[in-house]
């Protein structure tokens, strides 16, 4: 009797990590994201430039975002603020706002990370020194 009581829980316990292990392949193997958005971007005089910002990112692995934003004679400029969201559409939790920092090169960085798996939006808020506000978006994958 104690035997079997053994074996079903053991039995109970690889199915728990057989399942979870399939879900993680699962949410891992989505391919792409929703739609394929454009690499640099043109709004009114600037040009945003998402820098090989690529479609898919490790679940909170680090990674080193460089947003180039230029004016219509390709110029880098500089501007009030640059600051980062990731979202998620259809969560409630997970978002996350950042400020990019201007460096020595006039690229605009920060370091992101998706907080878990699935399709997530990164939307740029760029605030010019005149007080003009331009948002961009971008879809991507995060996976495991």
């Amino acid at each position: 009797m104690i035997f079997l009581q053994k074996s079903c829980r053991l039995l109970l316990g690889l199915s728990s990590i057989v399942a979870l292990v399939g879900m993680l392949l699962f949410l891992s193997s989505r391919s792409a994201p929703l739609k394929s958005d454009p690499q640099i971007v043109k709004i009114d005089t600037l040009t945003v430039d998402w820098n090989q910002f690529p479609e898919r990112l490790q679940v909170l692995s680090p990674y080193k975002l460089e947003m180039i934003v230029t004016d219509q004679q390709l110029d880098y400029i500089e501007l009030e603020q640059v600051a980062i969201r990731l979202y998620m559409d259809d969560m409630l939790c997970g978002e996350y706002q950042k400020n990019l920092e201007r460096n020595d090169q006039g690229f605009y960085e920060a370091e992101i990370y998706p907080l878990m798996a699935g399709n997530w939006k990164a939307q740029l808020k760029i605030s010019e020194k005149s007080g003009k506000v331009i948002y961009v978006e971008r879809h991507f994958i995060a996976v495991y």
